[in-house]
């Protein structure tokens, strides 16, 4: 590890924090009531979710067709 990797270490770190400043200015100026707090405790649930599925793609479960809608001719 160098300074390269200090660097970017920092960065992340700035960016984490700009990003929380910036969540937490959204709920600030919108307010927090118990639905926007549910989907907000909701978000690392859809985020696993989500690699889940990116895992699942990854390891090729599933079928390999493509399923089409029935047409009438």
């Amino acid at each position: 590890p160098g300074s390269a990797s200090r660097t970017l270490l920092g960065t992340v770190g700035v960016l984490m924090v700009l990003q929380g400043a910036y969540l937490t200015a959204g709920i600030g100026l919108l307010g927090l009531d118990r639905t926007r707090l549910r989907l907000l405790l909701k978000t690392p649930v859809v985020i696993l979710h989500l690699i889940v599925i990116a895992i699942k793609s990854l390891l090729g479960r599933g079928e390999n067709t493509w399923t089409r809608t029935p047409r009438s001719l």
